[in-house]
């Protein structure tokens, strides 16, 4: 009964890692907890410069060509603040895949 429960249970963990790894190789939780707050912080302040440029944006009427390039510029910085975001999900994603390690190894 103990083997099969013991084999059992080291082909869920092998199943589960090779499933839920694809974050590093080391899988320390304060690195990605730093990352995480970093990714959080990015976000902050992007959100809080799109949300300051879009107030400028509304009050302007669209006149000549220059107006494009600030369009241009508030396009890319929705860009980099969905792809702090998905950084932001990618920790997040680690860490609950840290806890699960953790939770098995107990």
């Amino acid at each position: 009964d103990k083997a099969s429960n013991v084999r059992k249970n080291a082909l869920s963990f092998l199943a589960s890692t090779m499933q839920w790894n694809p974050y590093a190789s080391s899988l320390q939780r304060r690195g990605f907890e730093t990352r995480l707050a970093v990714a959080k912080e990015d976000i902050s302040k992007l959100e809080e410069s799109l949300q300051e440029e879009r107030a400028e944006e509304e009050g302007k009427i669209p006149l000549d060509e220059d107006e494009e390039g600030e369009v241009s510029a508030a396009a890319e910085e929705a860009s980099f603040l969905k792809k702090a975001q998905q950084k932001q999900e990618f920790y997040e994603m680690a860490l609950a895949f840290i806890g699960q390690l953790e939770r098995v190894l107990e």
